[in-house]
């Protein structure tokens, strides 16, 4: 493909690429220090000249060990970095220093293997085998450094950038990956990144060896100083490897001298090709050229003229752009292919007339209008399956026509063609929507506890699917608010156990604050003075209580519920709910008879639910408290008067404070395990509380919840709530609930009260 400008030809490359075409290779100047896969390399081996990844068992740097694990050579992100810290946290002792677990491990390739043994069968195992061959790459770094330094010799940059790369074994993974089916629009750009990464490296070798040949005993530092101040791409000498064919879009310049069997010159359009604006406007150096070869013009008195006639000057521009034109033109062997847009913007261009004139092509209809080619279909090999895939649908209709089934079976076979060549795309078991069901199976068996925790019941009220959703993998990760979250509720637990108040907890705060990563920044500091904030009414808030409280303690109680009546009727419009549908697609289920471990469960019949969750914090109104657990599980009580607090970082408030699910569910467990609930109240630390108060908004008013069973009718509302919530996550369809909540959810492709999530074939 040939365009006029270099600008058009990055364009155009750029959606082609995103249609999945594949290009052709070139070998363009690089600045190696702004390609991520040669700066790693770079930057590592100055880390290791300078001394900054330390000596034989003395951890580098925070900055440097940081730099390279999140360099393409190891590959590890901030979550992961963040993932690992925790986990080395649990089990290690407390930290002198930033990260001093993280870096100990970096420290020598043998503590890197044993967190690979430790970590083999968990989550993290991926990301421990990452950090492992970071410290290799450190350690081979530190050998050829010392190695040099012992003989007395100068280090030497091919050896020292050879260490690092061998160690970090990306050349296998990146050549597998660039050699790859390219079956997918990701699949191809990965494999194309992984190819950049590959020529980018074997270009910095290069380009080391060539330094080396003109700078015989030089320094390695001086090589990669020169790179770090290098400011301009240079071109490269290096092999390329080699690739599969691709489409070349390519300026007539860049084309000159090639030749291809099929060729597409694009965007021949007015004032585009050709462009007569006119060059040369500021300098004039075609006049130069025209001087030295005597062209310039002669006048009235017989001397040579530097007065440029404009109609002149146009007609030799046109010239020119006739001459690029008809050479991108002789490109082509076999086909040619010349394009213009036809717009209220654009309109082709003379060129383009005339060669449609010279072809015998009709261009124009019979009003004497452009006449533009019918649209295309998608060329590209995702635009192929597509069609082929609703050709084959529609062929499938009831109401198809006799045509329309021939050409259903035509794209059935060729289907089976392409998924037989590896395009997943094209077989019929990865279509979404033909699916059925993996599981008609209760999600908890005949007979068998409901385990549920006093947080599930108020998420599993507002929707039951968005919270099967959330607790089996199909959230987002820990997002920023979570992990501030944590934060405060493991001070807050620090607070009580060592009485931390005042100057102190603030303290302990600075000292927990780096782990949330903020930047320095006026975005980083606001967010930092809101944490701060949230510390501030904690404070205020501990101090205003006398009494003793127990912290973070595990409620683990059972009980045998009722079958709630009307369960339909009650699901349906809890928490302001407008519509519900089961995750099959269906309404609500039956209100005549609710269902456990898929069973109908005759009105009367106990549900078995066991609550089991932890308590922020528990006050002691009278009495003593027990004696902790060694197990964290709160023991019976001896009908002490307790209060029941649990922190919310968020800002958020909810909508019925005074029977809020989580909070009636703790005053339920308490009840059964012998405490006498006094109260119980959700603490906003997130939320500024109105007047002077430094303390954090308390609801619902009063800390009080409404009594069930109601005095007027009698109903156990709690108990019912409950036991909805248990019915709603035990059977075999879940219900999906709309309200306000559907507004921010995640889910909503593969909820079916939301257009976009009903079942389609796609």
């Amino acid at each position: 493909m040939i365009v006029r400008s270099a600008g058009t030809a990055r364009a155009v490359s750029r959606e082609l690429r995103h249609h999945g075409v594949p290009l052709a290779s070139t070998t363009p100047a690089v600045l190696l220090r702004a390609e991520p896969a040669a700066a790693a390399i770079i930057n590592a081996c100055r880390a290791a000249l300078a001394g900054t990844f330390g000596d034989a068992g003395s951890p580098p740097e925070w900055s440097t060990a940081f730099e390279l694990l999140t360099s393409p050579l190891i590959g590890l992100t901030n979550l992961d970095l963040r993932r690992l810290r925790r986990r080395l946290r649990a089990d290690r002792p407390a930290e002198a220093g930033r990260d001093e677990n993280l870096l100990g491990v970096l420290a020598t390739p043998d503590a890197a293997t044993a967190l690979v043994r430790e970590l083999a069968d968990e989550p993290l195992a991926e990301q421990a085998k990452r950090l492992e061959r970071a410290a290799h790459v450190v350690a081979a770094l530190r050998g050829v450094v010392e190695a040099a330094r012992e003989e007395e010799r100068l280090v030497d940059a091919e050896a020292l950038m050879w260490a690092a790369w061998q160690a970090s074994e990306c050349a296998e993974a990146w050549r597998a990956t660039a050699l790859a089916p390219r079956t997918t629009r990701t699949a191809a750009l990965m494999a194309e990144a992984a190819e950049q990464d590959l020529d980018v490296v074997t270009v910095l070798f290069k380009r080391a060896e060539v330094w080396a040949e003109r700078h015989p005993g030089a320094a390695a530092g001086d090589f990669f100083s020169e790179l770090a101040a290098e400011v301009l791409p240079s071109d490269t000498v290096a092999p390329q490897g080699i690739r599969p064919a691709g489409v070349a879009v390519l300026t007539p310049a860049a084309a000159a001298g090639a030749q291809w069997e099929v060729v597409v010159v694009a965007g021949v359009e007015r004032d585009v090709w050709p462009d007569l604006r006119l060059r040369d406007g500021l300098t004039h150096a075609g006049l130069l050229v025209d001087a030295v070869t005597g062209r310039l013009p002669l006048a009235a008195d017989g001397r040579r003229s530097t007065a440029q006639d404009p109609a002149e000057a146009r007609s030799q521009v046109r010239g020119d752009e006739r001459r690029m034109f008809l050479s991108a033109l002789s490109r082509a062997s076999r086909r040619l292919i010349v394009t213009a847009a036809l717009d209220a913007d654009c309109a082709p261009s003379a060129f383009l007339l005339e060669v449609a004139e010279t072809s015998g092509q009709k261009l124009f209809n019979e009003d004497g209008g452009l006449e533009p080619a019918p649209d295309a279909a998608d060329l590209t090999l995702p635009g192929l399956v597509g069609e082929l895939r609703a050709a084959a649908v529609t062929g499938r209709l009831e109401g198809a026509d006799a045509g329309e089934r021939a050409r259903g079976r035509q794209a059935e076979q060729l289907l089976a063609v392409l998924a037989c060549d590896g395009v997943s795309a094209a077989d019929p078991a990865n279509w979404a929507g033909l699916g059925q069901p993996t599981s008609a199976a209760p999600l908890v068996g005949s007979g068998q506890e409901i385990r549920i925790s006093p947080s599930d019941v108020e998420a599993i009220s507002k929707c039951p699917l968005k919270w099967f959703f959330q607790r089996n993998g199909g959230g987002t990760g820990t997002s920023d608010a979570q992990r501030v979250g944590m934060l405060v509720h493991g001070l807050a637990e620090r607070a009580e156990r060592e009485g931390l108040r005042g100057e102190a907890l603030r303290q302990a705060l600075e000292d927990a604050l780096p782990e949330l990563g903020y930047p320095d920044t006026w975005l980083g500091n606001i967010e930092r003075q809101r944490v701060r904030d949230m510390i501030g009414r904690l404070d205020a808030y501990l101090g205003s209580v006398t009494g003793p409280a127990l912290v973070e303690q595990t409620v683990d109680v059972h009980l045998d519920l009722p079958v709630p009546k009307d369960e339909e009727e009650e699901s349906a419009a809890a928490d302001g709910g407008e519509s519900a549908a089961s995750a099959d697609g269906g309404r609500a289920v039956d209100a005549g008879a609710a269902a456990t471990g898929g069973e109908p469960v005759p009105e009367g019949e106990p549900i078995p639910v066991r609550i089991r969750g932890r308590i922020d914090r528990l006050e002691f109104l009278d009495g003593a408290p027990p004696d902790p657990s060694a197990d964290g599980v709160l023991p019976a009580g001896q009908g002490q008067r307790v209060r029941v607090i649990d922190f919310k970082t968020g800002s958020g408030k909810p909508d019925m404070p005074k029977r809020n699910a989580q909070l009636a569910t703790y005053r339920m467990a308490l009840a059964a395990l012998g405490y006498q609930v006094d109260g119980t109240g959700l603490a906003f630390l997130g939320m500024k509380p109105r007047g002077t108060d430094p303390g954090p908004k308390i609801l619902p008013d009063g800390m009080v919840l409404e009594s069930s069973p109601d005095p007027e009718t009698g109903k156990e509302w709690d108990v019912k709530l409950l036991a909805r919530a248990a019915l709603d996550v035990s059977g075999a369809s879940l219900m999906a609930r709309s309200g306000g909540h559907c507004q921010w959810c995640s889910f909503k492709a593969s909820c079916p009260v939301n257009p976009e999530g009903r079942r389609t074939v796609a």
